[in-house]
C-alpha cells in the first residue's frame, strides 16, 4: 500500500490538535494511503496531541490501513515512552 508522509513540527498541544486532527482526517478520508508521520522537527506534544494520533491510528486500523510515526525524540519520544505508545505507534504493536 501506498504511505503518505506528513511532517508535524513545533508543538501539537490542546491550542493546536484539532487542526493536525482535521488536517489528517481530510488524508484518511480522501486517499487509500497509509499515513507515516514525521515527528523530526516536533518539540513538544500534550495529551491532545497524542490522542489525536491514536484516534487517527484507530481510525485506520479499522479500515485495515496503517499509521506509523518516525523520527520521535526529545519531549516527545519520553511522552509516548512513558504511555508506553512508542512502539504500538511505530507501527509494531497494539495498544493495550
Amino acid at each position: 500500500m501506498t504511505e503518505r508522509h506528513v511532517p508535524v513540527s513545533g508543538e501539537i498541544e490542546l491550542a493546536n490538535a484539532q487542526p493536525l486532527r482535521n488536517k489528517l482526517l481530510v488524508l484518511v478520508n480522501a486517499t487509500p494511503d497509509d499515513l507515516v508521520i514525521d515527528c523530526a522537527d516536533l518539540e513538544f506534544i500534550d495529551a491532545m496531541g497524542i490522542s489525536v494520533f491514536i484516534d487517527i491510528w484507530r481510525l485506520l486500523e479499522i479500515q485495515g490501513r496503517r499509521l506509523r510515526i518516525e523520527n520521535v525524540h526529545g519531549m516527545p519520544r519520553r511522552a509516548l515512552d512513558a504511555l508506553e505508545l512508542t512502539a504500538t505507534l511505530a507501527g509494531q504493536t497494539e495498544p493495550a
